[in-house]
């Protein structure tokens, strides 16, 4: 048979890795010590008792072992999960990032190497491995601990920190100077690409899901995710990401359908078999020549990484009001690198900037790492216990004052409703923008395979161009609406709506004027830039912006309804999953979904001439008036008895569900 020695090689792996897993559960270690030995033993340079002829072809295995590994991951992190760690985990990440690049930057330096191979040794440094932690924390039964989600949070923000750095050093590569404006477009691309899949994501995947459910069949559930996960991994790797970041997002979007452990326990099989080849294949990159001819480089950069990432997570906890021993745990966890140092490293070999022992040491600090890491974790709440009763009572009582202040702060700043709505609205156009962003570059990608059509209709861009801006329609309505909403906040609180002079009321209605105004020019400039690749000519690109603009004049109720369906459906599903978090009070619980929008009372509204009270606004549909603009002036807080007019403009404050119901009441055709 012509592929007898690929059948032999896997069948030499998993028996390896079968039988050191048995031996380190005899032993009482994780497993994933057992596969790293296991390819150690059988890998090419173990001479005695080499037994696989092609590696190479194992790590297409051990990538598909990423996927299923990180695929499965996201099905276990919800979106409660993601709130609890969200700035916690970015914050860190990049503390934690920022500190390690110079840490290796300056231990380079210090030994004499260039800087841009320093440079290199900082990257490789930087980033924990998300994969390889997730499965020693599954393996210790560790997964439900609240610094478990903070640490895959962590690593997730960190791998798409890593990308970046991959883009920067290859410019850095080609160009010799920090391409600081391939840097931003690589991530603003990164950006788009998880907002896209996410939104998407939520508004078709439940459905699909739904229907494929109803046959009952497991055969068809484990076919149909498993060709959505590698489409989305192929899209990725196209795009230059990472294929285990897709497949973390696929998992993550599913996971919000709805609790259902029936998926994962599908998945489970497939994900143990390729993540042990994965290890696996990990453990074969380990050369114990080069072990020993640089252990005095390699040691002195394991401790680097292991003691620089514990104080860097450590610290970034604790100062952003994490407890002492959660901030320690983590810092604990995140002491270890992965497969992004062996990215980074054959990166800089490829590009000619670093030399071949660098790649080896990276793979070796990820082994010995990954190895001590393991022991740290086994031992790391006697090891918390210890640092606790060993520290000053007064580091403690100073640490549990400034999570009190932190806690004070974050409360009284931002919490505050005003600030909330206006940062809400803030990051709901910043969300428009980059679904727009990726609508035009998928029309992009489109134009490069399109066919040519006739020039009497403008070709081949002009049809993709006006296809894209149609689709995109009611995203632009959202965002127009959003800023004009943004601009009258601005106004009042530049100029209080208490000033009722001519010149306070023209103040007003100039700073309104001209945020909307900066917005659509912004809008309309964004726009020009991210479709550039297939611009039709200048006379029919106009024709088609003042068609387009006519489109959505006459359709503005329909395209508003449209996005105001498809935003509740994704916050709906962003509140659903396995888990539910103990509801706040109810003040509280206001806030944390404060939303704001704003209709116009058309003269032949219904609710025309009613007093609010006769409406009913609020005990029908929970939404809130906090301000009514009528002829220039705004009239904050409307009492009950406010009376509303033809062409007011009522601004309401809500969750999107109560605002869409608030809508439907007010404006119903």
């Amino acid at each position: 048979m012509e592929n007898i020695d690929f059948i032999r090689d896997l069948a030499m792996v998993l028996a390896a890795a079968a039988g050191m897993a048995v031996l380190f559960y005899r032993i009482h270690q994780p497993p994933v010590l057992g596969y790293l030995l296991a390819g150690l033993i059988v890998g090419p340079h173990t001479p005695s008792f080499a037994s696989v002829s092609n590696p190479t072809t194992l790590r297409i295995f051990a990538d598909l072992g990423i996927i299923l590994l990180m695929f499965t991951l996201g099905l276990e992190f919800n979106s409660q999960k993601l709130r609890k760690v969200g700035a916690t985990a970015v914050f860190t990440a990049c503390f934690d990032v920022a500190i390690l690049l110079w840490l290796g930057y300056s231990f380079g330096r210090m030994m004499g190497w260039s800087a841009i191979q320093s440079l290199f040794l900082g990257a490789i440094i930087c980033d924990s491995s998300t994969t390889i932690l997730a499965k020693i924390l599954k393996d210790l039964g560790w997964g439900k601990r609240k610094f478990a989600d903070l640490v895959v949070g962590i690593t997730l923000v960190e791998d798409v920190l890593a990308v970046v750095l991959i883009a920067a050093l290859t410019g850095l590569g080609a160009a010799g100077t920090l391409p600081t404006r391939s840097l931003l477009i690589s991530f603003g691309g990164l950006l788009v690409f998880m907002i896209s899949l996410l939104v998407v994501g939520w508004l078709i995947l439940p459905g699909i899901l739904g229907w494929i459910k109803r046959f009952h069949s497991d055969e068809l559930i484990v076919v149909s995710l498993m060709g959505l996960c590698f489409t989305i991994a192929v899209i990725a790797v196209k795009l230059q990401y990472s294929i285990a970041l897709g497949a973390f997002i696929l998992g993550f979007v599913i996971s919000e359908a709805g609790p259902d452990h029936r998926i994962e326990n599908l998945m489970m099989p497939l994900r143990h078999l390729f993540s042990a080849i994965f290890f696996v294949a990990i453990g074969m990159m380990i050369d114990p020549d080069i072990l020993i001819a640089h252990a005095g480089l390699i040691l002195p950069v394991t401790a680097l990484v292991i003691f620089g990432k514990i104080a860097a997570n450590t610290t970034g906890c604790l100062l952003v009001g994490e407890s002492p021993g959660t901030s320690l745990r983590t810092g604990i966890a995140m002491a270890q690198i992965g497969e992004f140092a062996y990215l980074i490293a054959a990166l800089g070999l490829t590009l000619g900037l670093t030399q071949n022992y660098l790649f080896q040491v990276a793979i070796s600090v990820s082994a010995l790492t990954t190895l001590i890491n393991v022991q740290l974790l086994r031992h790391c709440d006697p090891i918390v216990n210890w640092v606790g009763t060993h520290t000053s009572p007064r580091l403690h009582e100073a640490l549990a004052m400034y999570g009190r202040w932190l806690g004070t702060f974050s409360h009284s700043y931002f919490d505050n409703p005003i600030r909330k709505s206006f940062r809400r609205s803030m990051l709901i156009i910043a969300i428009n923008t980059a679904l727009i962003a990726g609508i035009f570059f998928a029309f992009s990608r489109v134009a490069w395979h399109w066919p040519s059509l006739p020039v009497w209709i403008g070709g081949s861009n002009a049809l993709l161009w006006l296809a894209a801006s149609l689709i995109a329609s009611p995203l632009y309505v959202a965002n127009i609406r959003k800023i004009q909403a943004l601009g009258m906040l601005l106004s009042e609180l530049c100029v209080p709506a208490s000033l009722r002079a001519g010149w306070a009321r023209s103040v007003r209605a100039l700073i309104a004027n001209t945020v909307l105004l900066l917005g659509l020019v912004c809008l309309g400039l964004i726009t020009l830039f991210l479709s550039a690749t297939f611009l039709p000519s200048p006379a029919v690109l106009t024709v088609i912006i003042i068609a387009v603009l006519i489109i959505m004049w006459a359709r503005w109720r329909t395209l508003s309804r449209i996005y105001s369906l498809a935003q509740s459906t994704v916050f709906r599903r962003m509140g659903t999953g396995p888990e539910t978090t103990p509801p706040v009070s109810g003040q509280a619980s206001k806030l944390l979904n404060l939303h704001m929008e704003s209709i116009a009372v058309a003269p032949t509204s219904s609710v025309a001439y009613q007093r609010l009270a006769d409406i009913g606004l609020r005990t029908r549909t929970g939404a809130n008036a906090v301000s009514i603009e009528r002829a220039g002036t705004a009239i904050l807080s409307p009492g009950p008895d406010e009376i509303l007019r033809p062409d007011d403009r009522v601004f309401l404050v809500g969750r999107p569900d109560q605002i869409a119901a608030a809508k439907q009441l007010l404006d119903p055709a």
